[in-house]
């Protein structure tokens, strides 16, 4: 089954003025956050696949959505096993926003982007409509 991103509708053109290089969809469980939904504009190998189970910590923008229930973002990737392979890959800057279900974090929309262009000053915030579709998808 392919899934349709309207990522256009929120970020505008991908991998144009909005600067995302990459995209996933996360859902938090115990053992971390597992992928249910990427997108790259990247040719590179992706660096956690659909399936994937991501350690969910202070190094990642879904991590701060999970303590938080807020959008976040981080614009300088620190330490950390996820952080270090995001900076490793070329990946500087994240945000993401929290798929909400009974005003407890599901999970997670993310965007990530380059060195060469780091992501637009809001982006976080305008991932919250399509967060907010994707709740209600996941409610129904």
């Amino acid at each position: 089954m392919k899934i349709f991103w309207p990522w256009t509708l929120y970020v505008p053109s991908g991998c144009g003025t909005a600067r995302v290089r990459t995209a996933a969809v996360v859902r938090y469980g115990v053992e971390g956050a597992t992928v249910v939904g990427r997108w790259s504009c990247a040719s590179q190998e992706e660096l956690f696949p659909v399936g994937s189970v991501v350690p969910v910590g202070d190094d990642t923008a879904f991590g701060a959505v999970q303590r938080t229930g807020a959008a976040s973002r981080i614009d300088a990737y620190g330490q950390g096993a996820v952080a270090t392979r995001m900076r490793e890959a070329g990946y500087v800057s994240a945000a993401a926003a929290p798929v909400l279900l009974s005003n407890q974090p599901w999970g997670a929309v993310i965007v990530a982007s380059g060195a060469d262009e780091p992501l637009n000053d809001d982006v976080e915030h305008r991932l919250a409509p399509f967060a907010a579709l994707l709740a209600l998808a996941v409610a129904s």
